[in-house]
């Protein structure tokens, strides 16, 4: 995001660094994914989603094929292990049963967090404006309108003399990660809805 407002080649080489280091995090063990951390065994929503989100963007600026595919693959791999088919949101985190067996069944942890669905959302957006595929916004879409259904609860406002949609008071940094997938989404659909419940 710095080497685009900047054009200064030092953020893009940092960006690079941080893209080389995500690559030693990844590997075909329950299909894909990333890895939550070093010398984790679990893959999470909030290491893969992310990874897709820097690839897409990386594409964006290099239009090197390499990240393309890369942001594809994360991104797939994210709905089709972690995304919740009910009601399109995603899960934390998935992992061999038995890690000492390659072959073993895929276990999911089903908490949903907020940025676990914002980073989805914005990796989808990106994909949408760089390939014009129309899935890419519809999961876009469908992910925001559940996100929305989530985490933003009825509130009468007294000031605005309105009743409105505002955040769920926990989790203030996960909420500011989500914003940033609603935002994306903004740029292409000009639904001002999400943005609305984020002003208020």
């Amino acid at each position: 995001d710095l080497y685009v407002e900047t054009k200064q080649q030092r953020y893009l080489d940092r960006a690079k660094l941080v893209w080389n280091f995500i690559l030693e995090g990844t590997d075909d063990v329950t299909g894909g994914g990333i890895y939550w951390k070093e010398g984790s065994k679990s893959k999470h929503t909030c290491s893969t989603a992310p990874g897709a989100v820097l690839a897409a963007k990386l594409y964006q600026i290099t239009k090197e094929n390499e990240y393309l595919e890369a942001a594809k693959d994360y991104y797939h791999w994210c709905k089709d292990v972690l995304q919740d088919p009910e009601d399109y949101l995603y899960w934390d985190n998935a992992r061999l049963k038995d890690e000492n067996d390659p072959n073993s069944e895929i276990e999911i942890s089903t908490p949903k967090y907020s940025y676990n669905s914002g980073q989805p959302m914005q990796a989808a957006s990106l994909l949408y404006k760089i390939t014009g595929e129309t899935q890419y916004l519809i999961d876009a879409q469908n992910i925001a309108e559940s996100a929305y259904k989530k985490w933003f609860i009825p509130f009468k406002s007294y000031v605005l003399n309105k009743d409105i949609h505002i955040l769920d008071p926990s989790h203030t940094w996960f909420q500011a990660i989500m914003m940033r997938g609603f935002i994306e989404l903004y740029e292409i659909d000009n639904n001002r809805k999400y943005i609305e419940a984020y002003e208020n």
